[in-house]
């Protein structure tokens, strides 16, 4: 099936699915993308990631080749190209350079627009291989997946063409923390309107207030607490331990 590592506890993708998972490491943002694409059928993806590894981008352009996905977009951190730039140069010649653009971004998920059926998830995982604890929230409900690329939409309008070779557009967002009532991608694009070409200035030390002073404490060296601690012995299973209690004596 091209996503052996999902596990079976994820079920079938439907219109009314809304999950979510933790992961042991196990599967991959690519993984759960070829999971869903049965359910949507062939599909346009809006990916969200702060960085893409090797194996993951493979698999994407699989994906491409093999008519699974039909077209992708990717978003990305603008730290991306100055932190790899062969790497980012690479993925810019195999996907075109369109199929990129950049921001301070930290957002992870996907949403895919199918022949048959919208689907998108939300994770803390990258589009790389991350053995490590991720979770996952995944939903096949239309309006939720449309609502979450609408977000994505806002975005990519708002970014930087390219891997981040050029600073990524800042959006400000201060003003979506004072004015809660309406959906969030309403709050996007009414910020992106107003700050799609900010750029965030650096603040000179000096003119930070400084902070409250305090005596400085004469430095002791002590032990570490925790390298105090003798590693713990092998136990068999845990067994509960039951204490009487006795009534108070007066």
């Amino acid at each position: 099936m091209g996503y052996r590592r999902v596990p079976s506890a994820f079920g079938d993708l439907d219109e009314h699915y809304d999950a979510w998972f933790t992961s042991d490491g196990r599967f991959s943002f690519a993984d759960v993308m070829l999971w869903m694409l049965d359910f949507t059928g062939p599909a346009d993806a809006l990916i969200s990631t702060w960085t893409i590894g090797p194996a993951d981008a493979r698999a994407i352009l699989t994906m491409l080749a093999d008519g699974r996905l039909e077209d992708v977009r990717f978003l990305i951190d603008h730290s991306f190209a100055p932190r790899i730039a062969d790497f980012a140069a690479t993925l810019e010649d195999e996907f075109g350079p369109d199929r990129f653009r950049s921001l301070d971004n930290h957002a992870k998920g996907a949403a895919l627009k199918g022949r048959d059926h919208d689907a998108a998830f939300l994770t803390s995982a990258n589009l790389n291989q991350n053995p490590r604890a991720e979770v996952w929230a995944i939903t096949g409900h239309p309006d939720r997946a449309r609502g979450w690329r609408e977000t994505m939409e806002t975005l990519w309008s708002a970014a930087s063409p390219g891997t981040g070779r050029t600073t990524g557009a800042g959006i400000e967002l201060e003003r979506i923390a004072k004015t809660k009532s309406l959906p969030l991608a309403e709050h996007l694009r009414r910020a992106s309107d107003d700050a799609r070409a900010v750029v965030r200035k650096p603040v000179h030390r000096n003119a930070l207030k400084p902070a409250p002073t305090t005596p400085a404490m004469p430095k002791q060296r002590r032990q570490s607490r925790i390298d105090a601690v003798p590693p713990p012995a092998p136990q068999g299973p845990i067994q509960p331990q039951i204490r009487p209690i006795t009534p108070n004596s007066t």
